[in-house]
């Protein structure tokens, strides 16, 4: 099984969303307190609604469910199409489909499809404040 930090968003990127204020629901979350500086990725727990650590705790989302939160504030007129590539393939990759290089900072390292996703929301919800 590969490493599931391959398949999230990185820290700062959950540190960011939270500060945006999207709601911190996911199948894992990012730790970090005071006392430790390096972040570890723990899965969901229950003690976490009751507020244990919530305010160390940043949701690393998945590609699924970051694209499951822009759906709902952003409409895709692709969606309802089947989009071929010139050459007739299928695109892969939200990524890839809808050209979101040009939403990620120069600074900004892309490693997975979640990370991608993560610049994405991270422009919608800021876009309108710059």
């Amino acid at each position: 099984m590969k490493d599931i930090q391959q398949y999230v968003i990185t820290i700062e990127q959950a540190k960011r969303l939270k500060e945006l204020g999207v709601e911190q629901n996911s199948l894992y979350f990012w730790f970090q307190d005071t006392q430790h500086p390096i972040a570890m990725l723990i899965p969901y727990n229950q003690r976490f609604e009751e507020g244990f650590l919530r305010e160390y705790l940043y949701s690393a989302f998945t590609s699924q469910e970051l694209g499951e939160l822009i759906s709902e504030i952003h409409y895709f007129p692709w969606k309802q199409q089947i989009l071929r590539k010139p050459t007739g393939d299928l695109h892969t990759t939200f990524h890839e489909i809808y050209e979101i290089n040009e939403f990620i900072p120069d600074d900004v390292d892309i490693y997975n499809e979640a990370q991608a996703r993560a610049e994405f929301l991270i422009h919608l919800l800021t876009k309108d404040k710059e």
